[in-house]
């Protein structure tokens, strides 16, 4: 049902809404003012294909926020309520109470406590077992290294010698 507030607000935006129009109208008669009626018809088509687009890839956002945010925030909850957050987000708007309130299940925790172990790391873990040269070192070294290059060559088939070049 419709009260009286809602009725006369639909009035007010509508009335204000063509009266924008007139003015646009009347500003087309004016050779100085002309212009730029000129260059909203002309671009028109490519700011509409521009909308399309934007459109799209913020739909892409909204979605992957659905999915990803919506366990941990109650922002991102639902489709609509991820598509008001995202675009306050967009603006700039309510940046610090968003994040304040995320939960402990999130990225942070991979920033405090580290990330997760792959598949390589657990590995090399597991087996320490590297084959050992003449001067008692292994030939992989991986303490005291920021950065590792890795490469493998086999000799025969069935040896493989790792080196890890810092």
């Amino acid at each position: 049902s419709l009260t009286s507030y809602d009725v006369c607000s639909i009035f007010l935006g509508t009335s204000t809404l063509l009266v924008w129009v007139g003015v646009i109208r009347y500003l087309g008669y004016f050779q100085k003012y002309n212009v730029l009626i000129l260059t909203l018809k002309a671009a028109f088509p490519k700011v509409l294909r521009f909308c399309c687009c934007a459109g799209m890839i913020y739909l892409g956002y909204t979605f992957c926020g659905w999915i990803v945010l919506g366990p941990y925030h109650e922002k991102f909850e639902g489709l609509s309520r991820v598509a008001e957050c995202l675009f306050s987000l967009l603006n700039g708007d309510d940046m610090f109470t968003t994040f304040a309130q995320l939960k402990d299940t999130n990225t942070l925790n991979y920033q405090r406590d580290g990330f997760p172990l792959t598949d390589l790391q657990k590995f090399l873990q597991e087996h320490k077992d590297f084959p050992v040269t003449d001067n008692g070192h292994t030939d992989v070294e991986l303490r005291d290294s920021m950065c590792y290059c890795c490469y493998c060559r086999r000799y025969d088939g069935a040896h493989i010698d790792v080196k890890m070049l810092q």
